[in-house]
């Protein structure tokens, strides 16, 4: 049998055990002592729940693969499911409504009444921030309102259609993206609490993920800039800021557990210093074209240097993996 966490085969060395949940319970624990929760499985390359793997025979069983997330991923991972969910509903059209409906809408609220509360925590937020609390209270309101109006077909979807839909999709959704826009650079920074060699691999390795997130906040700074949106492009900047400053911090302090020197890694015979020099040189420009309030030169140097050059450090991420895992053998 085959054990991938993440992609990546790990070594498993058999005493005994039979059962494949034998398996998983040191897994498991490792995760838990590395901040990091198993989000999904797969035997033999379909996906099954942890719990109804139980009773699987090891002997049955030819590849094992598990996903590992952060709590700050999974936190941001269930943020676009509730956000996917909100969109279906509030565009969704319903000639008739049925008890099945009812039941699916109440479900979800439920649902959204308990996530929302756990992932504003693992994102490092406050209930208060966009009036998240707010917006709980007002939808266990209108949760009760439909659980009122279920006898009343007609009532019911007129409700639906007049306030809980427009709700959902204008205030429940603003919300929801402004969560996730502070919550995904929040998450990048609490990838630099507490790394130690159980977790130095994964924490480097899950950067990956975040570029798009980076790339995205460098292209609304620059749209605003054109937009002549100053006040949102500096606020911009600043997440931009938090965002680079996490990143190099993960790489740091990953190097620095495993004993690599930042001028050992290269790629193409350039070494992860020097890019990282010239990423430095290019943003100490920019500190200064903001104090000359040079918003032009701005654009183009985040548009045309500092997106580039940003790709570029993310490239030596998997050079930084394999001198992890050669000294792990």
């Amino acid at each position: 049998m085959k054990v991938f966490i993440n992609g990546k085969e790990i070594a498993i060395t058999l005493e005994g055990e039979t059962k494949l949940i034998e398996i998983i319970e040191p897994i498991e624990k490792m995760c838990n002592d590395g901040g990091l929760l198993i989000s999904k499985t797969a035997v033999n390359g379909e996906f099954v729940e942890i719990d109804s793997i139980e009773s699987l025979d090891i002997s049955s069983v030819d590849t094992f693969h598990i996903e590992v997330l952060s709590y700050s991923e999974y936190a941001l991972e269930t943020l676009s499911s509730i956000r996917e969910y909100i969109i279906t509903v509030s565009n969704t059209i319903n000639d008739s409504i049925t008890d099945d409906d009812i039941n699916s809408i109440t479900h979800g609220i439920d649902w959204i009444l308990d996530a929302l509360p756990q992932i504003v925590f693992l994102l490092n937020m406050k209930l208060e921030t966009h009036s998240v609390m707010h917006i709980i209270k007002t939808l266990e309101v209108k949760k009760e309102n439909i659980l009122n109006l279920k006898n009343d077909y007609d009532e019911l979807k007129n409700f639906l259609e007049n306030d809980i839909k427009p709700f959902l999709k204008e205030k429940m959704l603003d919300t929801i993206n402004l969560i996730v826009s502070d919550g995904e650079v929040n998450a990048i920074s609490m990838l630099t609490v507490d790394i130690n060699i159980g977790n130095a691999l994964y924490r480097v390795g899950a950067l990956n993920s975040f570029l798009p997130i980076i790339n995205n906040i460098i292209d609304e700074i620059v749209l605003n800039l054109q937009k002549g949106n100053d006040k949102e492009a500096f606020l911009l900047s600043e997440k931009f800021s938090r965002a680079v400053s996490s990143t190099f911090t993960v790489i740091s302090f990953v190097l620095n557990i495993y004993e690599i020197d930042i001028a050992d890694v290269k790629k193409d015979g350039i070494s992860l210093k020097d890019k990282t020099d010239i990423f430095n040189d290019i943003i100490n420009n920019i500190v200064e074209a903001f104090k000359n309030e040079d918003y032009i030169s701005i654009a183009d140097l985040l548009e045309y240097e500092v997106k580039d050059e940003t790709v570029n450090i993310f490239d030596y991420i998997p050079i930084i993996e394999k001198e992890i895992e050669n000294k792990n053998v």
